[in-house]
């Protein structure tokens, strides 16, 4: 947070484009400290959702500080397209892929979950 609001403070910044091109299959732990402050394993899915939950963090100081800011969120093709991101942002891209036939599964994709 400290780096980016280094940044947005030190220009003029009116827009954030935050394109989310990684797989969260990528997010990955061997160990961690577990909740009574000793290492040990985690299971993986925790792994992902605290990666999660860190984004969200992350987008919630941005807009907080900056609420001048228009930020953006686009989901590479779906994965990380939610509600939870839809609070940081007025809207987001299920994909930034133009092609007009890849287009029309990634729109018909999201249109199953998300009006």
């Amino acid at each position: 947070f400290d780096t980016l609001s280094n940044i947005l403070r030190g220009a003029n910044i009116e827009y954030i484009k935050w394109d989310m091109n990684r797989p969260l299959t990528e997010v990955y732990s061997l160990a961690v400290v577990n909740q009574y402050g000793n290492e040990g394993f985690i299971w993986q899915a925790e792994t992902r959702h605290r990666y999660v939950l860190g984004l969200y963090e992350l987008q919630h100081r941005i807009i907080s500080a900056f609420p001048h800011i228009l930020l953006e969120n686009c989901a590479s093709g779906g994965g990380r397209f939610d509600p939870g991101m839809l609070f940081f942002s007025p809207q987001i891209w299920c994909s930034d892929n133009t092609d007009a036939l890849v287009r029309m599964k990634i729109q018909y994709g999201t249109s199953l979950a998300y009006p």
